[in-house]
């Protein structure tokens, strides 16, 4: 969509070369990205495809706030182990960070209500669509690696391990109704679980010669796998 709407012309080593039209703006020394006019319009009309597949499988949109509180990000030990990718600062002798993700946010929202709500009220779904933040050193691959990012985030809730197997299935095949709409070539891989943790876990990746990972798939027995 970026390609179509003149925003990035081409690609080169990795980098989009920006149209002298100001639509985006990349300041390479500290890699944070300004959308103007065509690139937000762009941005809406991407936000929408996902916003309507996500509520079309029961997602709930909210918006989390981008500040985390130490006390949370601890109770999962994040706070610890993502250490330098944390942008983190103190107020009033409280620590805090920016958050690059909501795991920690939303489980302690969910926890404070579920007492009250109904198991009709499960499986529950809730989505953001919000800027993340995450210190990055290292610049690469156009907008793909910035400190600041705009991600579509969704937690859900479940009354089982089937229930949540079921929404896990119609979740992927929700994000690739997405790239199919948007033309993606895209392989959905088994992949490791890190520090989000989770006993089950895939990777939609996207052909690219500026791709980080090599992936070999098997026709015969479709299947893929991370090398």
């Amino acid at each position: 969509l970026l390609q179509e709407a003149a925003i990035i012309h081409s690609v080169e080593h990795g980098f989009p070369q920006l149209l002298p039209s100001g639509n985006i703006n990349k300041d390479r020394t500290c890699m944070i990205d300004e959308c103007y006019f065509l690139g937000f319009r762009v941005l809406t009309k991407l936000k929408s495809l996902i916003r309507n597949e996500m509520n079309n499988v029961g997602g709930q949109e909210l918006c989390l706030s981008a500040v985390g509180r130490k006390t949370i990000w601890e109770t999962s030990d994040r706070w610890n182990l993502m250490h330098e990718e944390l942008f983190k600062f103190k107020d009033h002798d409280e620590e805090y960070c920016l958050s690059p993700t909501h795991e920690e946010a939303i489980t302690k929202l969910v926890s404070s209500v579920c007492k009250s709500l109904p198991r009709s009220n499960y499986p529950l779904l809730v989505y953001q669509i919000t800027w993340k933040y995450r210190n990055e050193r290292n610049y690469r691959h156009g907008l793909l690696r910035t400190k600041e990012f705009l991600m579509k985030d969704l937690y859900s809730f479940h009354r089982d391990e089937e229930c949540a197997r079921v929404v896990y299935d119609q979740v992927c095949d929700a994000y690739e109704r997405i790239f199919k709409k948007l033309e993606l070539n895209c392989f959905k891989v088994p992949a490791d679980s890190g520090l989000m943790g989770g006993s089950l876990n895939h990777e939609f990746l996207a052909v690219s010669p500026v791709g980080e990972d090599t992936l070999l798939v098997c026709p015969e027995y479709v299947e893929l796998r991370l090398v």
